[in-house]
């Protein structure tokens, strides 16, 4: 068994990023699973943790990164 932390991150909380990013309106709740999500990307981004996604990310989060919101 390997000591590496590897984390999945589904397209929906990429897409709750884009929705902040483009100063949409979430919920409170949204908005600190954003924080989270956030540091565990940046935890990656630093090494300290490996992040896996789907490689569809990019297709799921189309909609909203257009201006169509999703619910």
């Amino acid at each position: 068994m390997s000591d590496e932390i590897r984390v999945y991150v589904d397209a929906c909380c990429f897409i709750d990023m884009a929705k902040k990013a483009k100063g949409l309106l979430l919920t409170k709740q949204k908005e600190d699973d954003v924080w989270f999500i956030t540091k565990l990307l940046e935890a990656a981004k630093d090494g300290k943790i490996s992040s896996m996604g789907k490689l569809l990310i990019g297709d799921e989060s189309t909609p909203t990164l257009n201006g169509i919101s999703e619910s």
